[in-house]
């Protein structure tokens, strides 16, 4: 059985690298043991230079290979692919990567820009965006900049090697939520009407895995800064169908049914074929939902039973706490009846969208 470990001489590393940017952490109870404690994949306070300003430092942290590749993936994305999403308009804002390194042994690290103030929401606790982010969001505005983004998939493919999430991957993620013992006593009928329509979609999902997708695209990877939308955690960058990214966003904004109507009905009128982008969102939503209705299940389910003690631990406060349960409750109503309209409904963008 895999046992969490960290790389070798961690702390020495990091508070080497600290020292050589002159960089310092400003929350004193973010330290290494804290994050051993909560089996942080990466090293990621929020820094200081002698100056004040702060800045945002990442370092590999967990012991594999796997997160080895996601941060040099994300340094190459900020270095090189970044530029090209920002000679155009419109685009989101994608932090910029100041300086970066690693060693043989495999520590690898960089610091850049720090935008992490004004989340869209944070999953473990809001599960999904929050009413406040989405009043300051212009939907339109968030939906044309992430159609732009996908129309640079072509200069992007030639900049940077992307991996392809096509229908085996599809079905890597669909299994392992169709299995779950929580989905399998929640919403066992919803299964295998999902399961019939996902097997019919393989062809669909070969197809079209092909456009820029930035794959995470959680409300806490998400901001506004200075009126400007900011996308940060570019680590699972890759080639997917057009609806994914779509999806993620428009599924968290579940507490604003006009916004989710208007971002939905701005992107989908730049779509060309609009009968292929229907199959898509139906089937790719339906897998989402599985995602999102399991972790809200969680939530609600061991709330009382470890989970409100992880995220004390975590460094949430009472604030940001409180209320949690509920708001998950309200994410797993939404996202159930996502999931039964797009079950019923073929046409199910032309219907929300009038």
């Amino acid at each position: 059985m895999y046992q969490y470990s960290i790389i070798p001489q961690a702390k020495q590393k990091i508070t080497e690298t600290l020292k050589q940017l002159k960089l310092s952490i400003l929350d004193k109870n973010f330290t290494v043991e804290k994050n051993i404690q909560n089996t942080k994949r990466f090293f990621m306070p929020i820094c200081a230079d002698k100056q004040g300003k702060k800045y945002f430092f990442k370092a590999r942290f967990q012991n594999t290979d796997e997160l080895f590749l996601a941060l040099k993936k994300e340094i190459e994305f900020n270095k090189n692919i970044s530029p090209i999403i920002s000679s155009k308009n419109p685009h989101f804002i994608t932090p910029g990567i100041i300086k970066s390194g690693r060693d043989k042994q495999g520590y690898i690290w960089f610091y850049r820009e720090c935008y992490e103030e004004n989340f869209a929401g944070f999953m473990d606790v809001d599960s999904g965006m929050t009413k406040e982010f989405l009043d300051k969001c212009s939907p339109q505005d968030f939906a044309l900049k992430l159609f732009s983004l996908q129309k640079n998939t072509f200069k992007i493919k030639k900049t940077m090697q992307l991996h392809s999430h096509n229908y085996h991957w599809y079905k890597a993620d669909f299994d392992y939520y169709f299995y779950t013992e929580i989905l399998q006593k929640e919403i066992p009928r919803e299964l295998k009407k999902i399961k019939q329509l996902f097997e019919k979609n393989k062809i669909l999902l070969n197809r079209n895995a092909n456009w820029l997708t930035h794959g995470d695209l959680y409300p806490n990877n998400i901001l506004i800064s200075n009126n400007q939308l900011v996308i940060i955690d570019w680590e699972l960058v890759h080639l997917n169908n057009q609806a994914f990214d779509l999806i993620f966003i428009w599924m968290n904004a579940f507490r604003n049914p006009k916004w989710q109507q208007d971002f939905l009905k701005t992107y989908f009128q730049k779509i060309k074929n609009k009968i292929n982008f229907q199959k898509l969102f139906r089937i790719v939503g339906l897998t989402l939902c599985l995602r999102f209705f399991h972790h809200d299940c969680v939530i609600i389910k061991t709330f009382n039973k470890g989970y409100k003690e992880k995220l004390i631990s975590r460094g949430f406060t009472e604030k940001q706490i409180h209320g949690t349960l509920k708001k998950a409750r309200e994410a797993k109503k939404a996202h159930f009846e996502i999931l039964k309209k797009l079950l019923k409904q073929n046409k199910f963008i032309l219907r929300f969208t009038r």
